[in-house]
């Protein structure tokens, strides 16, 4: 059907879609509007914080009631050694603007846009911080502050449960943990058929240390031939005590359907000693 531009409503809809495109470029400005230059560094331990950027964004992605951020741009520099202790950049992040607005922790990007390079032998990892929109009227940030996790030594543990005759296993401890395998046998699922075990791990009862953790937890299946078999998937349950706590954590690894009856598993752990948190604050970050 012909359409009529003289009619009033017509008008209507072609005024309002001009204005929208109109409005779309500027809109796209706001969302690149340039950060300030870094305004502030810090030296954390080993390792020296700084401010690359601080803004403000539209992410036209998301719903349009929360489709404003504002973001810090940090890069943590260190020498190769000491990175490799990070475990994390920035935990509990929080940041208030100089309205008295605490802005409300979003989401850690990391940057597209490659690191440059740190001081002598150094290395430089960008990492990006998202909140809530600060206040509009807001010229800065009155304070941003976060924590690096790192740790000093780090262990390789594994420990072997092995059957001769099918017998079940009984409980083990390492380290401070009470590992208790149980082997599932084969299973049944729409993926097919598959050979699963379990291990349960607790800790010892002792009051724990706050300075240990366990990361990277690997079981493999030992086969006939005494050989280990990694893992076609690995899932975690966990158990909880009266007060929230986590009591234990329940393994379960899947591994391909065995020939011949497997000889027993390995538990493998990274044990981190020294686990511990470097705070670091800034104030007064400039707001574009």
């Amino acid at each position: 059907m012909k359409m009529n531009f003289r009619s009033r409503a017509y008008r209507k809809v072609f005024w309002i879609m001009a204005g929208v495109w109109l409005l779309l470029p500027a809109l796209g400005a706001l969302a690149a509007l340039p950060a300030g230059a870094p305004p502030a560094a810090a030296q954390v331990g080993p390792y020296n914080v700084c401010v690359e950027s601080v803004g403000r964004v539209l992410d036209f992605t998301q719903p349009p009631e929360n489709q404003s951020f504002t973001f810090v741009t940090l890069s943590i520099e260190g020498q190769p050694e000491a990175v490799e202790r990070l475990l994390e950049n920035t935990q509990d992040p929080a940041a208030t603007d100089n309205s008295q607005k605490r802005l409300t922790f979003q989401e850690i990007r990391l940057p597209s846009r490659s690191a440059p390079a740190g001081r002598k032998g150094a290395v430089k990892t960008p990492v990006q911080v998202w909140f809530s929109a600060a206040d509009p009227k807001a010229t800065a940030l009155q304070s941003f502050s976060a924590s690096l996790v790192c740790y000093e030594k780090k262990e390789n543990l594994r420990i072997d449960f092995l059957s001769v005759a099918g017998e079940e296993f009984s409980s083990r401890p390492l380290n401070g943990l009470i590992l208790k395998p149980t082997v599932m046998g084969p299973q049944e699922d729409p993926r097919g058929e598959h050979y699963e075990v379990q291990v349960e791990v607790r800790d010892s009862g002792e009051k724990p240390d706050q300075t240990e953790r366990w990361e990277n937890e690997q079981i493999e299946l030992i086969d006939a031939e005494g050989q280990p078999k990694t893992a076609l998937s690995t899932a975690r349950t966990y158990q909880y005590d009266e007060s929230g706590k986590i009591a234990a954590r329940t393994i379960a690894a899947t591994f391909p359907l065995p020939t011949r009856p497997p000889r027993g598993l390995r538990y493998r752990v990274e044990h981190l000693l020294g686990v511990q948190a470097l705070p670091y604050r800034f104030e007064n970050l400039p707001l574009p």
